[in-house]
């Protein structure tokens, strides 16, 4: 993920942030790669880890043993995935797409459920 999709993904997260939320960022592909980080603006996300395959399976079932439990999942993605979904999460999400990722009438096919957002720059 380029430094400039990370900046994107950044201000998405301030947002929510600046609004009095507590945002926790995990990274994952077809696992989780990091623990909880605690956003706390910008430059909090330094680097991305991981690459390659996606699960979305794996950040949302950890989003889910989170105590307490998470009151909505962002998750940045190019809305390739590989394995699907057994079942809907048990939080609610909203899907960040990449610009250059899969279009967001494809994707909600795919996964009817959250809110889908194209990110462009």
């Amino acid at each position: 993920m380029a430094a400039e999709q990370l900046r994107l993904v950044e201000s998405v997260l301030m947002t929510l942030w600046r609004k009095g939320a507590t945002v926790l960022a995990v990274q994952a592909d077809v696992e989780v790669k990091t623990k909880p980080l605690l956003f706390r603006g910008y430059g909090t996300l330094e680097k991305f880890v991981g690459r390659g395959g996606t699960s979305f399976s794996a950040a949302l079932q950890y989003a889910e043993t989170l105590v307490p439990t998470p009151d909505v999942v962002v998750y940045y993605t190019d809305g390739y995935e590989y394995g699907g979904l057994s079942r809907p999460p048990k939080v609610p999400v909203i899907w960040l797409l990449t610009e250059s990722g899969e279009s967001a009438e494809a994707f909600r096919r795919r996964y009817p459920f959250g809110d889908v957002v194209k990110v462009t720059s």
